[in-house]
């Protein structure tokens, strides 16, 4: 099957692995020419550059100094202040009947995770929404200027979204895999709720780390990675193929997030 891209991500792992860069980055050109932008691939690819010392090649596809986008965001309208637009929130998300604990086959443990939202649902979602898709698009603008979609062979960004998002809800040494998102042209997390001790035993607890893969993959060298601290109200914004990880925490008050997945619509979307 030389569309299934979990094979070929492995296999030019396998391929870099033993130094047989070449064939590697062949297999690379030809599965993005017939599938571009594929995630999975794009993945391997880069750490298959950097594995071959190609530095400089591998940072147009990670430079996580420029692809990576913070904002610090102010409570939407109808709210007067952050902290009651992140109750409303945090309420909404620890009682979501789809919220499971260390749900199977995915990256979170030592917590929950909801199944997809209803952003409609609810006023609060309602108004997160709203103000996700007007930072979205000032990010997704700001990337294309940047070179994003020429330098990592992304496609250019779609004239039509939509917009998948889903809870997470970790408890004490809660913390998520590195894991990446294969369906979305960007994702993202928004920061709702922070323990106040979190950092208390170490800086990096709770922190959110780009750049080290699954344990599956083998690496010759160290990969480039950085970190990013949370902050309630902070949306941080990057690439869906960029994988990443949160360190665990020692506290017994939850880390409340909400991730999501921008995605190309074949209709007119929310965007």
């Amino acid at each position: 099957n030389p569309s299934n891209a979990r094979a070929a991500s492995d296999l030019i792992n396998l391929l870099s692995r033993q130094e047989r860069f070449p064939e590697a980055f062949q297999i690379s050109d030809d599965f993005l020419t017939h599938h571009p932008a594929e995630r999975m691939v794009l993945a391997a690819y880069a750490y298959a550059i950097q594995d071959a010392g190609k530095d400089q090649d591998a940072q147009k596809i990670t430079d996580y100094d420029q692809m990576i986008l913070i904002s610090d965001l102010e409570a939407p309208q109808g709210y007067d202040t952050q902290a009651a637009f992140h109750d409303a929130l945090a309420n909404v998300l620890t009682e979501s009947p789809s919220l499971i604990a260390n749900p199977a086959n995915k990256s979170t443990y030592g917590g929950g995770q909801t199944g997809e939202l209803d952003l409609s649902a609810h006023e609060v979602l309602q108004a997160f929404e709203i103000m996700l898709k007007e930072t979205v698009t000032q990010n997704a603008r700001l990337l294309h200027d940047r070179g994003f979609s020429a330098q990592t062979r992304m496609s250019q960004p779609p004239d039509y979204w939509s917009l998948r998002a889903w809870g997470t809800v970790l408890g004490e040494g809660g913390h998520q895999t590195p894991h990446m998102h294969p369906l979305g042209w960007l994702s993202g997390v928004y920061y709702v709720r922070l323990p106040e001790d979190m950092t208390a035993v170490s800086a990096q607890a709770g922190c959110l780390e780009f750049g080290q893969p699954p344990e599956r993959y083998k690496l010759q060298r160290l990969p480039t990675t950085r970190l990013v601290t949370p902050k309630e109200g902070r949306l941080v914004t990057f690439p869906s193929y960029f994988y990443h990880r949160t360190e665990p925490f020692q506290s017994p008050q939850p880390r409340i997030s909400i991730a999501f997945d921008v995605m190309p619509a074949q209709e007119i979307g929310v965007f």
